[in-house]
C-alpha cells in the first residue's frame, strides 16, 4: 500500500506555483524549492520503509497463523496420546529406533 501525495512535476512547476501565489522574492523562491525537494525525498524513503515494513508485517502475520495452528495440533496429538490407556498403545511405536 502507498501513500498517495501531490507532487508538482518540476522545479519550474513549483516557482510558477510560488509566484502565483504571491511569493515575490527569488530568494524565497529558492529556499522553498530546495525544502520542498527535501521533504519529497524524505516522503520517498518514508514510503519505502513503510512499505517494507508492511510487508514485513503481513510475513509475521502469516507465520503467527502457521504456528498457532502446528500448536493446537501437537496439543491434540498429546491430550490423544496421554488419554490412551496402555492396552490400547501400540508397542511397535513405542521401539528404540536402533531395532
Amino acid at each position: 500500500m502507498h501513500l498517495k501525495y501531490d507532487r508538482l512535476q518540476s522545479s519550474s512547476d513549483l516557482k510558477d506555483f510560488l509566484g502565483n501565489s504571491g511569493c515575490e522574492s527569488m530568494e524565497n523562491q529558492e529556499k522553498i524549492v530546495n525544502r520542498m525537494n527535501a521533504l519529497e525525498s524524505s516522503l520517498t524513503y518514508l514510503q519505502n520503509d513503510y512499505d517494507q515494513l508492511h510487508e514485513t508485517v503481513l510475513e509475521n502475520t502469516k507465520r503467527l497463523e502457521q504456528l498457532k495452528l502446528a500448536v493446537e495440533r501437537l496439543t491434540r496429538e498429546l491430550k490423544q496420546s496421554s488419554s490412551q490407556t496402555p492396552e490400547e498403545r501400540n508397542l511397535e511405536d513405542e521401539k528404540p529406533p536402533h531395532y
